[in-house]
């Protein structure tokens, strides 16, 4: 649903639905199935960018927010010790038993190493300006690592690897001790406009895995001062 206003152009009247039904979605989400919005599976990583990038663009600043904090609260919870993106199905049960019981000694081979839903929130942490929030806790997280894989070609989305990206990581308490800290790491790629082409990346990116629209999130900052000046 956070995909679909940008299938069409701004004046575009579908586009208009798809934004009501989006925000309808997502309140009611939050309304009803708040204790449910947790993260489980590293493979949520790039579903979890779109929903908030797109919640942001909308300027449902409040949903957004709440958002980020439940996941944000749950990650935190399970010290980011989320499922691997590609956990066989065989071995979900064992990972949520490991997970009830805070005990993941006996499957440490499911678990995510790096990352990339850490990744994700801290870097919607500033254009929600949720930075000082999360300060506070990622000591929670100290010592674990998360990544991103950016990669500003298009096309390459829509293919089963990709190559011409580039792999970054971080670790808490040693690259990372604040949000600021990574927003000054990131590297500057080249600014990619909405188009169709960045539509259909972006759509990619929910249906082949392990891929996060990172250029997506990267035009955050712009869209956080329009929300400020309103």
């Amino acid at each position: 649903m956070g995909a679909a206003p940008e299938l069409f152009h701004v004046n575009d009247a579908r586009r208009a639905n798809a934004e009501a039904l989006f925000a309808a979605l997502l309140r009611a989400l939050l309304e009803h199935y708040s204790g449910s919005i947790v993260t489980m599976s590293d493979a949520q990583a790039p579903y979890w960018a779109v929903a908030l990038s797109c919640a942001i663009e909308l300027r449902l600043q409040a949903e957004a927010e709440e958002l980020a904090g439940l996941l944000f609260n749950s990650l935190a919870a399970c010290k980011a010790r989320l499922a691997r993106w590609d956990i066989p199905p065989e071995s979900i049960l064992a990972y949520l038993l490991a997970r009830h019981a805070n005990d993941y000694s006996q499957v440490p081979e499911l678990v995510e190493r790096p990352n990339e839903t850490l990744t994700v929130l801290l870097r919607i942490a500033e254009p929600l300006d949720l930075g000082g929030v999360f300060d506070l806790d990622l000591w929670k997280l100290d010592g674990v690592v998360f990544a991103a894989y950016v990669n500003s070609v298009l096309l390459e989305y829509g293919d089963e690897t990709m190559s011409q990206g580039q792999n970054l990581s971080w670790a808490i308490g040693h690259d990372i001790f604040r949000v600021p800290d990574l927003v000054r790491s990131w590297p500057q790629s080249p600014s990619i406009p909405a188009s169709n082409a960045a539509a259909v990346a972006v759509l990619a990116s929910l249906l082949f895995p392990d891929r996060v629209p990172w250029f997506h999130l990267d035009r955050l900052p712009h869209i956080k001062a329009n929300v400020s000046s309103t």
